[in-house]
């Protein structure tokens, strides 16, 4: 499960059983066709296509990495105005091309971020002056649960050997 609940499953119980089952696959597809709506709480849009998303997450994981890179920078002790902010802006100015498709004012709070980046020297108060990004923070957390399957075969054959 998960909150908030995006996965949707409309088959029939009937139809659950053996290579029919699929939990999984469901809930991945569905995840897939609905994570645009993991970006901003106060909004739900229609479901997109997977691939649509696809490349949305692979911007995401892009940006993580190049913020990691930067906190490495200013870890080591390089300022915030020295920092290489380029990477950051480039994938943000990706990711607001795909937020103004979502949403023109989704689109604005990615360019509210990539102007930050974009204009060194990097500081506090620029972040904290962000008019329209900075809303997107500190209103919900995301939970999600897994449940990893047990062969209960094996199970009951190790406890028939005397296994716990």
């Amino acid at each position: 499960g998960s909150a908030p609940r995006f996965a949707i499953d409309w088959r029939w119980f009937k139809g659950l059983h053996g290579d029919s089952r699929r939990f999984n696959a469901v809930f991945a597809e569905s995840y897939q066709q609905n994570v645009h709506n993991l970006i901003d709480c106060r909004r739900t849009f229609p479901a997109r296509a997977m691939e649509r998303n696809a490349r949305l997450e692979a911007l995401a994981r892009s940006l993580h990495e190049a913020a990691l890179v930067f906190q490495q920078q200013v870890v080591a002790g390089v300022s915030g105005a020295d920092a290489d902010l380029k990477p950051v802006a480039d994938i943000l100015s990706g990711l607001e091309s795909e937020a103004t498709a979502l949403d023109d004012d989704l689109g604005a709070a990615m360019a509210d971020a990539r102007s930050v980046w974009s204009a060194a020297p990097l500081t506090p108060e620029a972040v904290r002056d962000m008019s329209r990004f900075g809303a997107l923070f500190g209103r919900e957390t995301v939970y999600l649960s897994l449940t990893r399957t047990t062969d209960w075969g094996s199970v009951v054959a190790d406890r028939e050997r005397g296994s716990p």
